[in-house]
Order: C-alpha cells, then sequence, then structure tokens
C-alpha cells in the first residue's frame, strides 16, 4: 500500500471512506476542520496489526511517482522508443487508477495505443516500429487467456481475462506486485524490441 501511494497519489477520501480495509491501513485525523485519513506509519501499521511489514522491491527506492520512469527516456536513442515508453506508461496509469469507475476495462486495453501500437503506425520505415510490429504479431498466436509477466524467449504475453474467478485472482495481489511485474514485462519487451532492431540493421 505504501509502494502504491507514492507512486500513485493517496485515494480519495471518498473511496477511503467506503473502504471495507481502509482502516487496516489509514488512520482518520480530526485535527483539522474536517476529518481526514493519513497513511500509517511502518510502526503503527505494524502495531495495529501485528504483522511484520516486508521490504518492497529495490525498484521503486529511485522514483517517486510513475511519471519518473520517463527519465528513462534520457538514455533511449529512438525517438519511437521513446513515445512507446510514453504510452506503456499511461497504459500503465489507468490499469491502476485507485477509482473503478476510471479504471480501463480489459477490452479498452486491448484497444490501447501501447497495444495496438497506433502511436507508431505512422513510422513503418523504422527499424525500431518494424521489430514492434513483428513481436506483437508473434503475441497473436499465444493463449488470450493467459498471462506471464515474461516467457522463456524474454518476450511478454498480453492480460485478457474476463471471468470473475479471474479477476478476484488478479485484485487479490497486492498493487506493487502489479506494478513491479509491468515495469519487469516492458524491460523484458523493450530489450526484445532492441535486438530485433539490431538484427534488422545488421541485415541491411
Amino acid at each position: 500500500m505504501r509502494v502504491m501511494v507514492k507512486l500513485l497519489g493517496q485515494p480519495d477520501k471518498r473511496l477511503l471512506d467506503a473502504g471495507y480495509k481502509t482502516e487496516r491501513f489509514f488512520t482518520l485525523e480530526h485535527s483539522g476542520s474536517a476529518p481526514f485519513w493519513t497513511l500509517k506509519s511502518l510502526d503503527e501499521f505494524e502495531w495495529t496489526t501485528g504483522e511484520t511489514v516486508k521490504k518492497s522491491s529495490p525498484v521503486f527506492d529511485s522514483i517517486s511517482s510513475l511519471d519518473d520512469l520517463l527519465d528513462m527516456s534520457s538514455k533511449m536513442d529512438d525517438p519511437e522508443e521513446v513515445e512507446d515508453l510514453k504510452a506503456f506508461l499511461d497504459l500503465l496509469k489507468r490499469m491502476l487508477s485507485w477509482n473503478p469507475a476510471d479504471r480501463i476495462q480489459p477490452d479498452d486495453a486491448l484497444n490501447h495505443p501501447f497495444i495496438i501500437m497506433e502511436h507508431l503506425s505512422k513510422n513503418r520505415n523504422s527499424s525500431y516500429v518494424t521489430a514492434a510490429h513483428e513481436i506483437m504479431a508473434g503475441f497473436q498466436t499465444k493463449d488470450p487467456d493467459s498471462f506471464t509477466a515474461g516467457d522463456a524467449d524474454g518476450s511478454v504475453s498480453v492480460i485478457k481475462s474476463t471471468s470473475s474467478e479471474d479477476k478476484d485472482a488478479v485484485s487479490n495481489q497486492s498493487g506493487f506486485q502489479h506494478i513491479e511485474k509491468g515495469l519487469g514485462s516492458f524491460e523484458l519487451y523493450r530489450r526484445r524490441r532492441r535486438k530485433n532492431t539490431k538484427r534488422g540493421r545488421r541485415q541491411n
């Protein structure tokens, strides 16, 4: 929860008021003109729950929000890769929205510009774009009801699950695990694209 709040900001009071597990992670303060929720410190959480907090992945230590990942663009030589990163972050933020009403639906996610590569469609002559289309074409042969953060060949599958059991299974995982898997998946995806791009350049 602490990682989620750090990267996405704190949920609106209306959502916290309605949450049935809000008091597990937040404390309702009455010191101001109106009550407000504050995230419990690590000590407060351990004291009130009797549980030991597990250390989060080091990947979150160097960033304060998902937008900080745009700093990665300074290390990217290809402008198409920068646009790809921006599209990925937009999809990730919409998937992780606190408010269910604002959260992207599965069918919409599968038609997001990052998945259908709408942002790259006008640059077919780019070796990066060519590699991207080749990789995504390979994903179409995979089982759409399965998801793996990284396959043995370094590729990444896409989530498509509409059953209630699958949705419950996903929602029961902690938010930072979803973010970590998403970031890891994108990194594998970038490496695969770069590999295909370099291979195409050598052939040319």
